[in-house]
């Protein structure tokens, strides 16, 4: 695609995809990760009380509740 009419009517949309697109791919990851991860780890804990259960060993709990909390 060099110096031909597809290099010139690509180039036309290269602005749109660098600024617009890219500047929406940079919202989408601040908001998943300000937002969406936040939720899903909040639920995540609270459904299981602050305890996960280790299941490679035997009697083993991981402790996610905090010393304020209990």
């Amino acid at each position: 695609m060099f110096g031909n009419i597809w290099t010139d009517l690509a180039s036309m949309f290269e602005v749109f995809f660098v600024g617009t697109v890219a500047g929406m791919i940079e919202d989408t990851i601040k908001f998943t990760l300000s937002t969406g991860i936040p939720v899903v780890t909040n639920t995540i804990i609270t459904a299981t009380d602050g305890y996960l259960p280790i299941p490679i060993v035997k009697n083993w709990v991981l402790d996610w509740e905090t010393p304020e909390a209990a």
